[in-house]
């Protein structure tokens, strides 16, 4: 999957690899980005997913993304708070600057919804 915050560049790669996934970003905080209408959730029909700024990440835009047939990134997740409030609402995937705190947080979830094996030492995962 590629991806870039560059609608120009989301619009070049899917025209140079069309076999390749490619995303684009959505999100609001900044005047500029509105001004160039990157809070369009559904601004660009070929890619096939949306990466999300966090705060934007809710059922309502997730009901929309997937009727579109894309998939929802949610971006940048780096606290447990965040990651069960995406997870909660069912994304497709996070972007993250912490892999194992994000691991952690996810097996601890696992563990807590009755897992039958404890991830960690189930999987072979050595943190």
């Amino acid at each position: 999957m590629a991806g870039a915050k560059s609608d120009t560049v989301v619009q070049i790669l899917k025209r140079l690899s069309p076999g390749q996934r490619v995303g684009y970003i959505v999100m609001n905080e900044t005047e500029a980005a509105i001004a160039a209408h990157m809070h369009e959730p559904l601004r660009l029909a070929a890619p096939e997913v949306t990466g999300f700024h966090f705060a934007m990440v809710d059922d309502y835009h997730l009901k929309l993304i997937h009727s579109a047939n894309k998939q929802l990134f949610a971006w940048t997740i780096n606290s447990p708070e965040l990651l069960h409030k995406v997870l909660d609402v069912g994304v497709d995937a996070i972007v993250t600057n912490f892999p194992t705190r994000a691991l952690q947080a996810i097996e601890n979830r696992l563990v807590q919804c009755g897992d039958v094996m404890h991830p960690r030492k189930g999987y072979g995962h050595d943190l």
